[in-house]
């Protein structure tokens, strides 16, 4: 594989950084910390767990972290930035954070079009821990990341390679499976394409024994596609197990699996006509998947572009078991919007809407709240849970987390 030096700029930590060539990290104290253990570095001061944010343009990015409270942030732990000599690449501005948050408790970021290196991180130690390129002699763009054991993850590949064959791995359109101790790709799997159109791996959760990938199925113009699909990957043997089929939905991805592990829910939002500046409605609801069966089966459709009047964005989150929260494309004069939906009823509660367009970043539920990225207003917007669902207050708790480097705030993870 194609080795590549990756530099991290660490604005409020003393961050190191290391070569992404499969050096071991050796002996890292464990994510958060063990009773008894080393004290932390002098000025570290990163929460040791919480919520990863990810600010950019769309050219640079900077990374902060903040406590599940809001209350206890550092604006730049990691960044775009120039880079001490001899060492290459910097973080570029399309860096996200895994779906579902890493059973190691580390910050893992994900670089995907153009640089294709996962990068691991420790809150408790503010130190870059390893780093890996996962492009194998093309732009393999990575999705997405998810931690199946103690040594290994799987990272889903958007792209496929026309020109494949001229080392180990460099096909895409699939899932790699890396070593997550040595940093070193490990096998690939491959996942089912229909019809000549790619599979198009999206989003990883896991769910029981398997790891749950979205298809998004679209072809190399992005102007076809065919209908989406969710497919299930043993983990034990590292092949796929079943395809849940998405009939007269398209473009499905954003997976997210309830508190109890019995559902799992993703949004379809259609094919984007550039001519009609629209989303294809028709084509769009949210899935709502039955996990206690294997396969799975798809337990109801959310029909709600009919109740919004606009195709539903990828990603969504479990508030509750019966909570879901949801994000609206704009549509004519109606701008995006935040919704929370009643599993039960299907009624949407409106949680914030956007005075402008192309400005919602991504939601995610976990340490007793919900948590929504805000680039229009550069703030996490924050719902606490409670016994019955969301505090439905319109607008949410608004924090910034940054306000020198001042990116828009589009991108969340948990760590």
């Amino acid at each position: 594989m194609v080795s590549m030096s990756l530099t991290l700029v660490a604005v409020a930590c003393n961050v190191s950084t290391v070569d992404p060539g499969g050096a071991d990290p050796g002996n890292v104290p464990p994510p958060g910390g063990l009773a008894g253990d080393t004290p932390r570095p002098e000025g570290c001061t990163a929460p040791t767990e919480g919520l990863t944010v990810i600010m950019t343009d769309y050219n640079s990015s900077n990374v902060g972290l903040a406590s599940f409270d809001l209350t206890a942030k550092v604006g730049s732990f990691l960044s775009s930035g120039s880079a001490p000599p001899g060492l290459g690449l910097a973080l570029s501005g399309d860096v996200v954070a895994p779906s579902q948050r890493p059973a190691s408790g580390r910050i893992v970021l994900i670089d995907r079009l153009g640089k294709n290196v996962i990068t691991w991180a420790s809150a408790r130690d503010c130190a870059v821990l390893g780093q890996l390129a996962v492009g194998t002699g093309f732009d393999s763009n990575p999705y997405d990341y998810l931690e199946v054991d103690e040594r290994r993850a799987f990272v889903s590949r958007f792209g496929r390679n026309p020109k494949p064959g001229a080392q180990p791995f460099d096909g895409g359109d699939d899932l790699l499976v890396i070593d997550t101790q040595s940093f070193a790709v490990l096998r690939s799997i491959g996942l089912p394409a229909f019809g000549g159109i790619p599979a198009r791996p999206g989003s990883l959760v896991r769910a029981g024994n398997y790891a749950l990938v979205s298809l998004q199925r679209l072809s190399e113009g992005f102007n076809v596609a065919q209908d989406g699909a969710i497919v299930g990957v043993d983990i034990s043997t590292e092949a796929v197990a079943f395809t849940v089929d998405l009939p007269g939905l398209e473009n499905c991805d954003g997976l997210a699996v309830s508190p109890s592990g019995k559902r799992a829910a993703g949004a379809c939002q259609g094919l984007y006509d550039v001519n009609a500046d629209a989303w294809d409605v028709a084509k769009s609801a949210v899935a709502v998947l039955d996990l206690s069966t294997t396969p799975p089966t798809v337990a109801r459709r959310l029909q709600l572009p009919a109740a919004l009047g606009a195709a539903v964005q990828q990603g969504v989150a479990f508030a509750t078991e019966d909570t879901l929260l949801v994000k609206a494309h704009s549509a004519g004069a109606t701008l995006e919007r935040l919704v929370s939906v009643d599993l039960n009823t299907g009624a949407p509660v409106e949680l914030h809407r956007a005075t402008a367009r192309f400005v919602f970043g991504d939601v995610r539920c976990g340490g007793g709240a919900c948590y929504f990225a805000d680039a229009e207003n550069n703030v996490v917007r924050r719902w606490a849970i409670t016994g019955t669902g969301l505090a439905t207050s319109q607008g949410g708790e608004a924090v910034t987390i940054e306000t020198a480097v001042g990116l828009p705030t589009r991108r969340l993870g948990l760590y």
